[in-house]
């Protein structure tokens, strides 16, 4: 077929499938904290304890996953709708347009990875009570992952091996705020838990 609709369904049930599970559980990552930090007091695995529970899918999934699924299907509509798509209109699978929102639907989730590894250094403790580089390795990690998201979108390799097609600056700017309301969010969501399980 030379032509396809957007689909809707299929994007956002890939998202899931692109977002790392072990960046939801920032007790993985305490190793290279620095003693100072301590990020496991509180939070570390005891003894016995599954590494996989089930509160940890319902807030890698249900929680930070589907705020990472609503900026990345925003991001993709916004590009449609700024180039000037209706719902209904088919497009093909190479058109500059369809490529363009699918490349802002990855780079929303990316950016949104990105926020959420620094807030899921802990479970509770906030992500502001890290130092910004305590931990030298993420921020390499990050480093290395920005490049190569934008080496893919916008060198003609990148582009040609992976589909994608540059980003306007309106697109990255478009993010930013669904970056900011997940800190809110979710920080938010830590406040609740220390006020309500002291002791957890």
């Amino acid at each position: 077929m030379d032509e396809q609709r957007p689909q809707i369904g299929v994007e956002a049930l890939r998202i899931p499938n692109r977002i790392p599970l072990y960046q939801h559980d920032g007790r993985r990552g305490c190793g290279s904290q620095g003693k100072e930090h301590d990020c496991g007091q509180g939070s570390a695995r005891l003894r016995g304890e599954r590494l996989l529970t089930w509160g940890l899918l319902a807030r890698a999934y249900l929680w930070l996953g589907m705020l990472e699924a609503t900026a990345a299907m925003a991001a993709f509509f916004f590009v449609l709708n700024g180039g000037g798509w209706h719902y209904g209109e088919t497009l093909a699978p190479t058109a500059p347009l369809y490529l363009e929102a699918t490349t802002a639907c990855l780079a929303a989730i990316v950016v949104m990875q990105v926020v959420n590894v620094f807030l899921c250094r802990d479970e509770r403790r906030s992500a502001f009570a890290f130092g910004l580089a305590s931990n030298p390795l993420l921020l390499w990690g990050i480093a290395i992952e920005l490049l190569l998201l934008f080496a893919i979108v916008y060198t003609p390799l990148g582009q040609a091996l992976f589909g994608t097609a540059p980003l306007s600056a309106a697109a990255w700017l478009f993010m930013l705020p669904f970056a900011a309301v997940m800190v809110a969010l979710e920080e938010g969501r830590k406040a609740v838990a220390r006020a309500c399980w002291p002791h957890a």
